[in-house]
């Protein structure tokens, strides 16, 4: 039951972490593009 949880919680941390690069790099090439 505890590592099952801890397997979640890992899982939702890494589909966060990849969601904040790539929303990172979507609002800097946005800036970028706003730039131009």
């Amino acid at each position: 039951m505890i590592l099952r949880f801890f397997f979640f919680f890992q899982v939702c941390f890494l589909l966060f972490a990849i969601l904040y690069i790539a929303s990172y790099f979507i609002i800097t090439r946005y800036k970028r593009k706003a730039g131009k």
